[in-house]
């Protein structure tokens, strides 16, 4: 899930990736090859938006912690957490996240290992759309602002904060 998330991402840079719209969603489709993944391209149109709110809220972790605490803490973050409970701010979120850092989550990630083999998944997930370019990629400059959405270039300089080290 948190793949989807960099692909909007990367497509959007400017954006939250939380949740794409229909003109960045028709740019991604620009990036999907139906043998690319492996994965029906209309499974992951109708999936994409679900699939990048919940990397949206794995990337919270990763962005507090740096990308290993997802491997650490994927024993207990549960597909039904995420989806359903899992909030980005608010005295619950700022309470479990003062746990996690009581307990050096992002020390813990950095020093096992998990933060550079994270970082390491997440490029290696994003390598098939490293060099592919959606058509009307240099037309940026003559795009409206409501078209901002839809500026493809892929960068895949994503934001892990403490990843590497």
């Amino acid at each position: 899930m948190l793949m989807w998330h960099d692909l909007v991402k990367a497509v959007a840079p400017g954006r939250s990736g939380k949740r794409p719209g229909n003109l960045m969603l028709e740019n991604i489709k620009g990036f999907i090859q139906p043998n690319t993944l492996g994965i029906d391209p209309e499974k992951i149109a109708s999936e994409i938006r679900r699939w990048s709110l919940i990397g949206w809220k794995l990337n919270v972790f990763c962005d507090a912690f740096g990308p290993g605490a997802l491997i650490h803490l994927g024993h207990v973050l549960t597909m039904s957490f995420i989806e359903n409970k899992f909030t980005a701010s608010g005295k619950p979120h700022d309470e479990a996240f003062a746990h996690l850092r009581s307990l050096d989550l992002g020390a813990v990630a950095k020093n096992s290992g998990a933060d550079a083999l994270g970082h390491n998944i997440r490029q290696l997930l994003m390598a098939p759309f490293e060099s592919q370019d959606a058509e009307g990629s240099d037309d940026e400059d003559e795009m409206e602002d409501s078209d901002a959405e839809a500026t493809v270039g892929l960068d895949l300089g994503m934001k892990t904060t403490g990843a590497q080290g």
